[in-house]
């Protein structure tokens, strides 16, 4: 369905929501990491369908589709030990989600 255009925030240790979604798959990359110490984030994504919660370290975080029925978020922070970060990162939703 789209790619959107990269963005860049500065994560810092409480969670961050980077996106939302209504009933589509979607997909959040990072792209770009100030610290080249660090490959990845911690990311938290939550289903509302079965209000899960998943916590876990990595450059990508991904939402099926029923996952996002009515709504499913992807939210990040900075990794254990760092006041904050500055990343760039990528949404994909629909078709385009991998």
């Amino acid at each position: 369905m789209a790619v959107l255009d990269p963005v860049t925030v500065t994560l810092r240790q409480r969670f961050q929501l980077l996106h939302t979604a209504h009933i589509q798959r979607c997909s959040v990359t990072i792209t770009a990491i100030s610290n080249a110490e660090f490959d990845g984030v911690v990311f938290r994504t939550t289903a509302f369908v079965t209000r899960s919660k998943n916590v876990f370290t990595a450059n990508k975080a991904a939402l099926g589709l029923w996952a996002t029925v009515p709504v499913g978020t992807i939210e990040a922070r900075a990794p254990e030990g760092v006041a904050t970060i500055e990343v760039t990162y990528q949404v994909k939703t629909g078709a385009d989600a991998e």
